[in-house]
């Protein structure tokens, strides 16, 4: 059986027609019917910020209703980006646009995911994304709303900005990971090994490495590492959300969340090293994980990330 990956990017008709794409939302639903009727399965692309400032909960909920009427196996978002060279540029710079803010891009997206009643996985695949969000809308949607919330009320709006700006001028290219993870508990020693093939693109000092990783009992986690002089940060998606922070020296906080109820995590940072090399990267992290305020153990992290041969 054919699939389409349908670029319909939102179902807000003002935005349509403002950014002239040629259909509105009613014909989504005429051309995805259409699809049905032959057997034919399609998948979905989602333009996060396409309804501009002040609109972004709106269009995400004009498109709910559009989608939620079909059947898309997959929902892909990717947050939008806007070039100097862009046809939208002159129109901000006209006044005729605004641009939401990255906090405005994380409240849509979750307004979004909220309203989708449709059976099929969502994913915010792709470098666009600085918050990766993954999961079946059916089973996980709970879990990534939670996320999103986390982000949205800790997150930096001049830092998530920075990565926008940048965003235009990352060098990007497949990379091998190989992540050697050392648990040191009060009784025994646990060590694992994860080789993966990912995704590695740079904006200025900053790195990010996005892989995937299978878990125990099958379950894949989506992991985005980024990673500059000063810190990491990895976020992880799928059957568990949570985002961990790494500052020299520091405590940070975040929960981990499950289908089974939420962890509180703390991570205080004993080391972090970032090394650049001409062919590779390495990362080393030792810090002390704890969980619900109890000492679990100290752990050892060595993240090296290379070319593909």
């Amino acid at each position: 059986m054919m699939e389409l990956r349908l670029e319909f990017e939102t179902g807000d008709d003002e935005a349509l027609v403002f950014m002239k794409k040629g259909y509105l939302s009613k014909d989504i639903i005429e051309q995805c019917k259409k699809l049905e009727e032959v057997d034919m399965s399609y998948n979905f692309f989602y333009l996060t910020g396409i309804s501009g400032s002040g609109r972004g909960e709106i269009g995400a909920k004009a498109t709910a209703e559009i989608f939620n009427q079909l059947h898309p196996q997959i929902i892909d978002a990717s947050m939008l980006t806007i070039y100097p060279t862009s046809q939208l540029f002159q129109e901000i710079q006209a006044g005729n646009w605004k641009e939401e803010t990255e906090i405005e891009k994380l409240q849509e997206l979750k307004t979004l995911i909220q309203n989708l009643t449709v059976n099929a996985r969502f994913a915010t695949d792709g470098a666009s994304n600085l918050i990766q969000v993954c999961g079946n809308l059916k089973t996980d949607k709970q879990k990534m709303v939670h996320f999103l919330e986390q982000q949205i009320h800790n997150q930096d709006e001049s830092y998530l900005r920075q990565y926008r700006e940048n965003f235009a001028s990352f060098m990007k290219k497949d990379v091998r990971i190989i992540v050697q993870n050392i648990q040191r508990y009060d009784d025994y020693t646990d060590k694992i090994v994860t080789n993966a093939i990912g995704n590695y693109s740079r904006s200025g000092s900053s790195h990010s490495v996005l892989y995937r990783e299978l878990c125990a009992g099958g379950h894949v986690v989506e992991n985005r590492l980024i990673i500059n002089p000063e810190k990491a940060n990895l976020y992880r998606t799928g059957s568990i959300f949570t985002e961990m922070s790494f500052l020299n020296g520091e405590l940070t906080e975040s929960d981990y969340i499950t289908a089974d109820g939420d962890i509180n995590i703390k991570v205080r940072t004993l080391l972090y090293q970032l090394k650049i090399y001409d062919d590779r990267i390495r990362v080393e992290l030792n810090y002390d994980l704890f969980l619900n305020d109890k000492f679990t153990s100290n752990n050892a992290l060595i993240i090296s990330i290379r070319d593909i041969a």
